[in-house]
């Protein structure tokens, strides 16, 4: 209780050294636990796997029926990967759909001037809201029918995967904080020199998977 306690008003008592510390100690147990979980999956099954590795479980519960323990390990793991993805999507979509909604706001802001309304007119308001009632319904169940649809429509998962991380996942974390870099910082120093040298690697990275897409269709 004592270390919780601690850690508890470190937290409360945050700054760019504590968030720095708690981000390179959860970049530390992520980088762990993927690379774990990927030298596992590469020791059980070579170079052969061509999707996630809950369907290579699968295959073993059905290639050896007779065998408890395996089968015992087997379902406990594709248990597990479905209540984490149950309790994680909520967050994830939650993420989704109030950048969603911010980016609609924007394009309606950036593209559809308002009329000037004068001091004395009181405020009408029309349309529908994106945060609250009819709008809100909507754009919910728009988003959780979009998700559906993709995952239902894509061949494999990790081929979805593949383009969320060259696309998304890289702009996110390697293109976008480095043009934050460039574009604050006026100076050409050492850390605009590396920011501007990451943000072309992201590039890179992006045009070397197109092309390795191109030239394996």
């Amino acid at each position: 209780f004592n270390s919780v306690s601690k850690l508890s008003k470190k937290i409360s008592k945050r700054n760019s050294k504590t968030m720095i510390t708690a981000a390179s100690i959860g970049v530390f147990f992520s980088f762990v636990a993927y690379m774990i979980t990927g030298l596992l999956g590469l020791f059980m099954y070579g170079t052969d796997i061509n999707d996630i590795i809950l369907f290579y479980f699968k295959g073993d519960v059905e290639k050896f029926p007779g065998h408890t323990i395996l089968g015992a390990l087997c379902i406990v793991c594709i248990l597990g990967f479905f209540i984490s993805a149950l309790l994680g999507f909520p967050l994830i979509f939650l993420a989704m759909r109030n950048n969603f909604s911010s980016l609609l706001v924007f394009l309606k802001n950036k593209f559809f001037k308002k009329e000037e309304v004068k001091k004395e007119a009181p405020e009408i308001k029309t349309g529908l809201s994106l945060n609250e009632g009819l709008g809100f319904i909507l754009l919910t169940l728009g988003l959780y029918i979009g998700v559906l649809f993709v995952a239902i429509a894509v061949e494999k998962i990790i081929v979805l995967s593949k383009y969320s991380g060259v696309s998304c996942n890289n702009y996110i974390t390697i293109m976008s904080p480095a043009l934050f870099v460039l574009f604050l910082n006026k100076k050409w120093d050492f850390n605009r020199i590396s920011a501007l040298f990451v943000f072309f690697f992201g590039v890179a990275i992006m045009g070397a998977f197109i092309a390795s897409e191109v030239l394996n269709a």
